[in-house]
């Protein structure tokens, strides 16, 4: 029998666990940007709006938009690896050890973008297991090493341990990658998906543990959607057939109210019933009284406006986050943000210790103040890679885009500069990027501005090299706060977040300098403990 120690250890260590907030990250597949925050674009958006999806919009308005948001990739797997790693895929060591020697520059890919090697303990779910989370997995993973001619889908068993083998405790039904064109006896099956997720934050609640919850729909992305759920039974999956339907457990509304509601589009009818998930999630949630104790965010992968190209279209995202009465309610947070920042913001929110560095910047500071933070502009040069190509755009919103093989491609027909190896667009007066000014001698001192330092970003970008996020700029940011106690009610008020600058007395703990260019914890090459103001040290 444990001794009376043991046991009080115990009860303390279970009730600081729930005073940390449960976490679901919740990420369609190619979903459309439906919200007003949406780039601007020749492309047509969708012709639907918003109100299909109530859940999102719930989200959105009782928690903080990210009106600017980017992805540091524009295609699935690389976007797939910033946001669980916190880092550019050019770092992934899968990636760079494709990398040929005459480049100076990591060759994002979908077939490069993987988790493996030392990456597999440079993720969210390995850094969440570590601080005491049940980690679980649902939906499309796209980020284990494959070879050429094998299908992903052969062995659900082998696709199950390598999700565990980078930090989630429970598969809760997983798509290896995408469906593609192969003739299978399943598609989509997101009902699937959400009964396993429940079941696994009810387990996590009744075992008074917190959890992380990565809930990567494979809608709408192809196969048709309507396809999948008329043709497809909803007892089919990756895993072979199930029993019994998992319709009832999983919460959601019936297929046929999804297709009715839908029209007939298929795009629709997938993003309609990825709503009906997060909605049945938060149900789960609501039902387990963890709803208030719980940050979910919302996210899109990547830019469906321009997809896989390094436009406004490809790479701006919507993002919203919403945890009550920690997270401000109906605040806009205009400074430049991008998926990179959820894992950082996500350590800095559940007090978890990563034991790797990363290219992100928490924005937990901008979303949690008890009003606005007023400063001067975000010095924050925004980076986003494809292949061999990258793009950078300025704090005064300048672009620069690079291509090493440019070639003209139909789907970006509308953008009529993209096929050229340099590319400037003046963003504030272009928003669509319709004029290349890189040969406007009004530009040519930002011009070499951006080209430093998008040469320094392909320098440290390589397995093993600096932190970029430091190339070129001087962002600050508020000092990281202990893991948040969840009030059991807040109020708020529609407000707009600019970027931080709290000034602080940085001494490092090991008696070092402060790192030149950076801030806050960052700034010291030995961690600094949690809770505990650098001025400490002085």
């Amino acid at each position: 029998m444990p001794s009376l120690l043991t046991r009080m250890t115990a009860v303390i260590v279970g009730a600081a666990a729930q005073r940390r907030p449960n976490v679901i990250l919740f990420m369609p597949d190619d979903m459309d940007f439906l919200w007003p925050e949406a780039p601007v674009s020749p492309n047509s958006p969708p012709a639907w709006s918003a109100e299909f999806v109530p859940h999102m919009n719930r989200i959105r308005t009782e928690g903080t938009i990210f009106a600017h948001a980017s992805a540091a990739g524009v295609m699935c797997a690389p976007a797939r690896y910033n946001l669980l790693t916190g880092r550019f895929c050019s770092r992934s060591e899968y990636a760079g050890a494709a990398r040929q020697s005459t480049d100076d520059r990591v060759y994002v890919s979908v077939p490069n973008c993987k988790i493996a090697g030392g990456d597999l303990v440079r993720t969210i779910p390995a850094t969440l297991q570590a601080s005491g989370y049940r980690t679980i997995h649902s939906g499309k993973f796209h980020l284990s090493p494959t070879s050429r001619g094998v299908d992903e889908f052969s062995s659900y068993a082998a696709t199950s341990a390598y999700v565990q083998s980078v930090g989630f405790d429970v598969d809760a039904g997983t798509y290896a990658s995408n469906l593609g064109g192969m003739r299978r006896t399943f598609s989509h099956n997101i009902e699937w998906m959400t009964a396993l997720s429940r079941a696994a934050i009810t387990d996590a609640v009744s075992d008074q543990q917190p959890f992380f919850l990565y809930f990567a729909s494979t809608m709408p992305h192809a196969p048709d959607n309507i396809a999948a759920l008329q043709d497809f039974d909803d007892t089919a999956t990756p895993n072979g057939t199930l029993a019994v339907s998992p319709l009832a457990a999983s919460g959601m509304p019936s297929r046929d109210q999804t297709l009715a509601a839908a029209g007939g589009d298929g795009r629709l009818a997938g993003t309609i019933i990825t709503d009906h998930a997060l909605g049945a999630l938060m149900g789960k949630l609501e039902e387990l009284n963890v709803l208030e104790e719980t940050l979910v965010v919302c996210l899109m992968d990547h830019g469906m406006l321009a997809k896989s190209a390094l436009l406004e279209g490809g790479s701006r995202i919507a993002m919203f986050a919403r945890l009550p009465g920690v997270i401000a309610a109906q605040r806009i947070v205009t400074s430049a943000v991008m998926n990179l920042d959820i894992a950082p913001t996500i350590y800095e929110a559940t007090g978890a210790h990563p034991t790797y560095s990363v290219d992100g910047q928490s924005w937990w500071p901008e979303a949690t103040a008890s009003a606005p933070i007023s400063s001067t502009p975000t010095s924050r040069f925004i980076v986003v890679e494809h292949e061999l190509d990258r793009s950078i755009v300025s704090p005064a919103g300048l672009k620069l885009i690079t291509r090493v093989n440019p070639q003209f491609e139909a789907t970006h027909r509308t953008y009529p500069t993209y096929d050229q190896p340099e590319q400037l667009y003046d963003l504030a007066i272009d928003p669509a990027e319709q004029i290349n000014r890189v040969n406007d001698v009004q530009y040519s001192a930002a011009l070499t501005e951006l080209h430093a330092v998008l040469t320094c970003h392909n320098s440290n970008t390589v397995p093993g090299g600096a932190a970029s996020q430091h190339c070129g700029t001087t962002v600050t940011q508020s000092p990281t706060t202990l893991p948040p106690t969840i009030p059991a009610s807040s109020t708020s008020t529609p407000t707009t977040a600019a970027p931080s600058t709290t000034a602080q007395t940085i001494c490092c703990p090991d008696g070092s300098q402060p790192i030149a260019g950076r801030t806050g914890r960052r700034a010291c090459r030995l961690s600094v403990p949690r809770g505990r103001p650098l001025a400490r040290y002085c």
